[in-house]
């Protein structure tokens, strides 16, 4: 079977456990508050077989020159891409096959205040990537999710964005439906200067 001409492929049952997880900071007692995690799958590997701009989990380092979101606005240049539902195969598209998420790892937010704004805990996102890695798969990327909305990149988020090559995806609860998988969920690539929107399918495994 063809991928579909998109980037990024989200596996149903990731995109529910994302969806889970933005609820659940919705309501957290001191909530609501932004969730964060890590995103595993397989990546486009490179002409040598590896994938490109493979980092180690040591590399992560908290941030702490960051003013939290409801001092910024949000970016109006990244629109969040496009989303659809599994529909089988699509003829041509890009060459290659495009970046998969097949898990999802929770990590806690160390961020203060932490409803406009996250931060990774180091350690334990340490330990999920040489967890995934360990596992054979790959490190896709990471999520959070904006409780209060806009489903797009802040600029505190492109201040704290560090990885560049990784997916960053950002979960709306409140957009979020049940009926819908396409809803209330977006991505982005960050190259080390910006974010680029990334088109998303959600399918089945």
């Amino acid at each position: 079977m063809n991928e579909p001409d998109v980037d990024l492929v989200v596996e149903h049952a990731v995109r529910d456990a994302l969806v889970e997880h933005a609820r659940e900071g919705l309501t957290a007692p001191d909530g609501p508050v932004e969730v964060c995690g890590v995103l595993a799958g397989r990546r486009p590997k490179s002409d040598d077989g590896v994938p490109g701009g493979r980092t180690t989990g040591a590399d992560v380092e908290p941030r702490s020159d960051v003013e939290p979101r409801s001092d910024v606005e949000p970016r109006s240049d990244v629109e969040p891409g496009a989303i659809t539902p599994d529909s089988g195969d699509t003829p041509g598209g890009s060459p290659g096959r495009p970046t998969r998420v097949t898990e999802s790892r929770r990590v806690p937010n160390v961020a203060t205040p932490a409803r406009t704004r996250y931060e990774l805990d180091p350690a334990a996102t340490v330990a999920a990537i040489d967890a995934i890695e360990a596992a054979g798969l790959d490190h896709v990327g990471f999520y959070h999710s904006h409780p209060d909305g806009p489903l797009a990149p802040s600029d505190v988020d492109r201040a704290a964005a560090q990885w560049p090559d990784r997916v960053y995806a950002i979960v709306d609860p409140r957009a979020a439906g049940d009926d819908d998988p396409a809803a209330g969920l977006g991505a982005w690539r960050w190259t080390g200067e910006s974010f680029e929107p990334l088109s998303i399918r959600i399918a089945d495994e």
